[in-house]
């Protein structure tokens, strides 16, 4: 009877095409009749309201209770399924992994790339404006209380999550940056550069090149195209670390030699020998290099391939700024 009934009801809404407010989400179901008898009516046939209320109280509480569990645990199962989805993990294994799962979401994010997306499909999915930058250190189950907290209340302190940056905040930071000013070389910065200073280089050149970023994916390959491709080039890598000691530089030129060793088995030791390592930091002037290091690049260097950059898209404008806006 209750399928047949709710049947009959979502028809008549569709050809009405009622909004969904107007839509009853449950039916009760009365099998008696309202009667002066039973108390639910008056003498005079009117609807009893005490009565009712007292008759239907109870009833109706644990209607709306049970409809607002199904709701929170429909809504946990979407948002788990959103989640689990865009890491890679197979959309079965959510509702456990949102139940136990002690480990943070960067720990199922392959970068922050996906968090990238994850928050925007938040927003556009469930109309929650959870930011990136939060996403890469926030639990999975914490991701869907803050979630089932917004959409109930309104907010999200019941939850035990620090409330995000409003997205009106975030949008008034963006419109505050005068991107005009920002993409201005400094009127200092004298470019005296020719395509083909670069593109007739032979393989027997003697040159210097001052390589940023040779510790990713993207930088081995250059390396490793730099020395097979040209056989007199000499590589100066500037890697992230401190500029202090012996001990930093060892440690800088060990992770570029394995990351070409991958890349390149029979890596020879003429080779490597052609490879400088400084550590330093592209966030801080001069390349986070000493005095000496800096000028001393400066006047030897003879083509520039900068491929280091800070990539989170978890971070902000601001944030990225110094390392990839700077440092160019």
């Amino acid at each position: 009877v209750y399928d047949f009934l709710w049947r009959e009801i979502e028809s008549l809404a569709d050809v009405a095409k009622l909004p969904g407010w107007e839509i009853p989400c449950r039916l009760l179901i009365e099998p008696d009749l309202f009667s002066p008898e039973n108390g639910l009516l008056t003498e005079t046939t009117k609807p009893c309201r005490p009565k009712l209320q007292l008759h239907y109280r109870d009833r109706l509480r644990r209607l709306y209770d049970e409809y607002n569990v199904q709701q929170q645990r429909s809504l946990a199962d979407q948002v788990s399924s959103l989640i689990f989805a865009i890491t890679g993990e197979g959309a079965m294994a959510a509702a456990e992994a949102v139940a136990n799962s002690g480990s943070s979401l960067a720990a199922k994010v392959v970068d922050s790339l996906e968090a990238a997306q994850l928050s925007a499909q938040l927003l556009e999915s469930f109309d929650v404006d959870l930011p990136a930058s939060l996403l890469v250190s926030m639990r999975p189950e914490h991701i869907v209380q803050h979630v089932q907290a917004l959409k109930a209340r309104g907010t999200s302190e019941d939850a035990g999550i620090a409330v995000p940056l409003p997205k009106t905040a975030r949008q008034q930071a963006m419109h505050e940056i005068d991107w005009e000013q920002e993409c201005a070389l400094d009127t200092s910065i004298q470019l005296e550069w020719n395509p083909s200073d670069v593109s007739g280089l032979a393989a027997d050149d003697s040159f210097h090149v001052l390589l940023t970023g040779a510790g990713g994916f993207l930088g081995g390959h250059i390396l490793r195209g730099l020395l097979s491709e040209f056989r007199n080039c000499r590589v100066t890598c500037v890697m992230r670390g401190s500029a202090d000691g012996g001990h930093a530089v060892a440690k800088c030129r060990d992770a570029v030699l394995q990351r070409l060793a991958s890349l390149q088995p029979s890596l020879e030791s003429a080779d490597a020998e052609r490879i400088h390592v400084l550590p330093g930091d592209l966030g801080l002037p001069r390349l986070g290099l000493s005095h000496e290091d800096f000028d001393q690049l400066s006047q030897s260097t003879d083509l520039i391939i900068h491929n280091g950059a800070e990539v989170s898209s978890a971070k902000s404008y601001q944030a990225l700024r110094a390392v990839n806006v700077g440092s160019t």
